[in-house]
């Protein structure tokens, strides 16, 4: 199997790294990043290991070597480069190939059908993988849930059995909208507030900020209800207190934005839950005050 990891941030590398033993797997740049081609980047395993992953590098461009279509495509940019990416993939996506995001938010599988059609795959991950000074540390290569707004195609089960494959717990859902409402409210509650307050996700299970949290949950799950039609199929509150507990020491990568200067992605996420509230008439006042406060600190933060 030809697999194309599209992203040389932590998850992006950490996926490589976990196929690299599996499968005939690539790294994907969008542009060239000549010191990870001769230098590597060191990924410590969530056993402690340090290793240094060596990645064969393509650069994904409308001009991409012709080389033989890959089998799957894992879009693991940025959403706000997801556009971009979809763009630049295409001379290396086939009529057979599964071209899967893996973005925060809404709606990234939107966008790959837009280009891709019934290709096109969306995979929610718990990989707790981050960066910082140059090394990539993997807390723990977590689970995917995996499906399409088309059913249970091939391309859904090729993607999941890559996700297998790099050591992930995997379950193949006919729902996938509803799975992403769900992780969407649980991101809208963790990631501004760490980014805000600067601290581990565990933090948040305080009173004063889960309170905040569960204002912003409960008005995720009012949007998606009454404006989209979708219920969420687990209840959030519970998976947003399952995984504060799994992620307690993890900073999330909103936080690790604000402190690298990058731009967030709380416009694909909070900003996308006031946008559809608006446009069908209810408020997500929690979810304007984090968005606000997020903006704030990304524009000082980028001087």
């Amino acid at each position: 199997m030809r697999v194309l990891v599209v992203g040389p941030g932590a998850v992006g590398v950490a996926l490589y790294y976990a196929l690299s033993r599996k499968v005939d797997v690539w790294l994907g740049v969008l542009e060239r990043h000549r010191s990870l081609e001769r230098d590597g980047v060191e990924v410590v395993l969530p056993s402690g290991r340090k290793v240094i992953a060596r990645p064969r590098i393509i650069v994904v461009e409308p001009e991409a070597p012709r080389i033989p279509y890959f089998d799957v495509v894992i879009l693991a940019v940025k959403a706000y480069s997801l556009p971009r990416a979809l763009t630049q993939i295409a001379p290396l996506v086939g009529l057979d190939t599964s071209v899967v995001t893996i973005q925060n938010g809404w709606d990234p599988h939107g966008k790959a059908i837009e280009h891709f059609g019934y290709r096109a795959v969306h995979a929610l991950l718990t990989l707790g993988a981050s960066k910082r000074r140059g090394t990539i540390t993997v807390v723990s290569w977590g689970a995917a849930i995996v499906g399409s707004r088309f059913g249970i195609t091939r391309y859904v089960c090729r993607a999941a059995e890559v996700f297998s494959l790099a050591g992930m717990n995997v379950r193949v859902v006919k729902d996938i909208d509803a799975w992403t409402w769900l992780k969407l409210a649980v991101n809208a509650a963790i990631n501004p507030i760490t980014a805000i307050l600067g601290v581990e996700n565990g933090v948040v299970a305080n009173p004063e900020l889960s309170t905040i949290a569960e204002l912003v949950i409960d008005e995720v799950s009012l949007v998606a209800s009454r404006c989209l039609g979708v219920e969420l199929p687990e209840d959030p509150w519970q998976l947003f207190s399952r995984v504060l507990r799994e992620t307690a020491r993890n900073r999330s990568s909103m936080l690790q934005d604000i402190e690298l200067g990058r731009r967030t992605e709380i416009e694909f996420i909070n900003g996308a839950v006031c946008r559809i509230a608006k446009e069908c008439g209810l408020d997500a006042k929690a979810n304007f005050v984090l968005s606000m406060l997020v903006k704030y600190l990304e524009r000082r933060s980028r001087g």
